[in-house]
This record gives C-alpha cells, structure tokens and sequence, in this order.
C-alpha cells in the first residue's frame, strides 16, 4: 500500500494570532516555502502592474526589487524567508539601476 502524506494540523489549530499561524503553514504545510512563493507572486504581480503603467521594463523591474527587497526583509523579520532573499532582491534591484543607468549613458 502506497504511503500517505499526513499532515500535523495541531500546531495550526493552536495557532493564537496571524503571525504564529503564518508560521505554522509555513514550516508545517509548505515545508519552509511559504513566503518565498508569497514574495514571488507579488513580485510578478507588481512588475506585470508597472510594466503595464510606465511601458519600461528596466524601471519596473527596478522598482519591484527594491520593493521586493523592503518586503522580504519585512517577511525575514517574520521569520518566513531565508536570509539571503533580501540580499538576493537587492542585488537584483542594483543590477537593473545599473542597467538603467548604462542605457541613459551612451
């Protein structure tokens, strides 16, 4: 018989406030991913909504790193990302202002 996936849901029934039950679907149902695909979703959601506003895909990408960056420190505080995805969202945001600034220098 095939192995079934079981799922402790105590630790999520037990849950007090909003931070602690984020935490709990994070470790317990997500297995730690929860608020990567969480930041990933904005992120794409944010650059589809400035890329269709400004019709500058440099600038938009710009913008949602460095808002990505504010966010995922704010979720690294919440202990739900790694420690390395605020550095990840910065490097990316430096990247594209240099880029931005490459294309306006010729």
């Amino acid at each position: 018989m095939a192995d079934v996936i079981g799922y402790n849901l105590t630790a999520i029934g037990n849950a007090s406030d909003i931070l602690s039950l984020t935490q709990n679907v994070n470790d317990v149902l997500m297995e730690g991913q929860f608020g990567t695909l969480f930041l990933i979703g904005i992120a794409v959601v944010m650059f589809m909504g400035f890329l269709w506003s400004t019709r500058d895909a440099p600038k938009s990408l710009a913008t949602t790193c460095f808002i990505c960056f504010l966010l995922s420190t704010l979720l690294l505080a919440m202990n739900l990302v790694q420690a390395i995805t605020p550095f990840i969202c910065l490097v990316g945001a430096a990247f594209s202002i240099a880029f931005i600034k490459a294309q306006n220098n010729p």
